[in-house]
């Protein structure tokens, strides 16, 4: 499903329930959606409870939602609780809108490095606390090709990408409100030629 409905607030829902997705499995449902918890500029769909196979006579199914990020798959959707961005070798990837919600709060140590995948970013309604070193700043960059194909050869991925050549800018706004304590230091959001 592809969700058209632009918004500029998380409070816009689409109701979608009782419907039959094609599969009685929650993450392969969740994949056929493009909704808010991965694009932010999206309408949040409500899909659960679906129907359990095509006829509408068939069972409804409720199934619990996880929205605990994996730090060993791509990181995408919504933030809901407080979440640490540990330090390893490899990048993280970024394959889609990744949400602070209000009241969570986002950390990410000295040295991380996060890669975007293209069409993808970082949405904060919360906190963030993203605080490099001069010797160990964070890293945003743009994913090379070769890194998220690797992703999906791993089975890591099922978005499909449009890689261009170039990025002609990198984009951020930061609200002129003092609404948010969020701390920013020692971060180098790149340009990455392919």
């Amino acid at each position: 499903m592809y969700n058209a409905l632009l918004t500029d607030t998380i409070n816009t829902t689409l109701d979608a329930t009782i419907n039959w997705w094609g599969s009685d499995v929650g993450q392969a449902i969740q994949n056929r959606i493009l909704d808010f918890t991965k694009r932010s500029d999206h309408a949040y769909v409500k899909w659960n409870p679906f129907l359990a196979c095509r006829e509408l006579t068939c069972a409804q199914i409720q199934l619990p939602i996880q929205t605990i990020l994996q730090m060993n798959r791509p990181l995408r959707g919504l933030i809901t609780s407080n979440t640490l961005i540990h330090k390893r070798r490899e990048p993280y990837l970024i394959n889609g809108d990744l949400i602070v919600m209000p009241g969570v709060k986002l950390t990410i140590e000295p040295g991380v490095e996060l890669h975007f995948a293209p069409n993808t970013g970082l949405l904060i309604l919360g906190h963030l606390n993203a605080s490099g070193t001069p010797k160990d700043p964070i890293f945003m960059r743009l994913a090379n090709k070769k890194f998220v194909m690797e992703q999906i050869a791993n089975g890591h991925n099922s978005f499909q990408y449009h890689f261009t050549d170039e990025v002609p800018f990198s984009k951020y706004k930061v609200s002129k409100k003092k609404t948010h304590n969020n701390l920013i230091k020692h971060i180098h959001i790149l340009r990455l030629d392919f």
